[in-house]
């Protein structure tokens, strides 16, 4: 599916853009839905099941299109839909930026999907659910975990659906260490401000998508992770200092607020950070 022309009523949407994506719920009532032609790759994950016929474009028999289907779709088509109940859809649309890496030293310029109405796919609708939860958490986890999702998502579309097989060669032994250390220096120099995977990437001069796999090779956890661990530690020494509000700490640490810090510090620590604080010596 696509997006909704301006001048259809849409009910509950909610619409943001980050980095490279851009994601939107869409709330569709019963009768005919038109989706615009897109020069983006999207998908849409079905968030209430129901039933569609294609009533324009190859017209198709009705068919059930249940909760957590996937569909992608084609580029620059115009489709038209008659749907049985009203139903909703989280939109996902992927900008060319993302693609540009997996491209290098191909003859291929431009990705294509193998488009689908209706796919069973558990690793798509799992980013998907998360993307759209990200959404309704106010990208709480912030631009580095929202770069890292999307890059994963286009690798995983290329490899799974393109029409072409255009990824990067396999990654092989990590970073060089004098790369890693650029990279963890520049994590460390930035650790309170919003870290995007494109920073790290020009600090490495590799790709985003070549950069991820290599940082987890050198070290056992993604350039996300890494970062929040080394927030977590710094909100623990802020926390032995004893003088600032968990709220002043959470962000002094980088972290989006004080939930994201104990979120975050409960998982990785296993306690909440008022428990941690309450037991470190007078």
């Amino acid at each position: 599916m696509s997006m909704l022309e301006p001048s259809q009523a849409l009910l509950g949407n909610i619409k943001d853009k980050r980095a490279d994506v851009t994601i939107a719920k869409i709330t569709v009532k019963p009768g005919e839905w038109k989706t615009p032609a897109s020069s983006n790759v999207s998908l849409a994950l079905t968030l209430k099941p129901t039933a569609a016929t294609k009533v324009k474009g190859n017209p198709q028999y009705l068919k059930p299109m249940p909760m957590g289907n996937i569909s992608l779709c084609p580029l620059n088509d115009s489709r038209v839909f008659e749907f049985t109940t009203e139903t909703a859809f989280a939109h996902i649309t992927l900008s060319d930026a993302l693609f540009a890496p997996l491209l290098q030293g191909s003859r291929v310029t431009r990705i294509e999907l193998i488009s689908r109405d209706i796919l069973e796919d558990a690793t798509l609708r799992k980013m998907a659910a998360v993307l759209l939860q990200q959404k309704r958490d106010c990208f709480q986890a912030g631009a580095l975990f929202l770069d890292s999702m999307a890059t994963a998502l286009s690798s995983y579309l290329v490899s799974k659906y393109s029409t072409v097989s255009p990824l990067e060669a396999a990654v092989t032994g990590g970073l060089a260490p004098s790369t890693l250390r650029r990279c963890i220096d520049f994590i460390q120099a930035n650790l309170s401000r919003s870290i995007r995977l494109d920073d790290l990437a020009r600090e490495s001069g590799l790709s985003t998508s070549h950069l991820v796999r290599s940082f987890r090779q050198s070290i056992g956890k993604s350039p996300y992770q890494y970062v929040l661990e080394l927030r977590t530690q710094r909100a623990k020494s802020m926390m032995q200092e004893g003088h600032l509000g968990l709220t002043d700490i959470a962000l002094s640490s980088g972290f989006a607020n004080q939930h994201h810090l104990s979120r975050v510090f409960t998982k990785l620590v296993g306690i909440t950070p008022s428990r941690y604080r309450a037991g470190l010596p007078e």
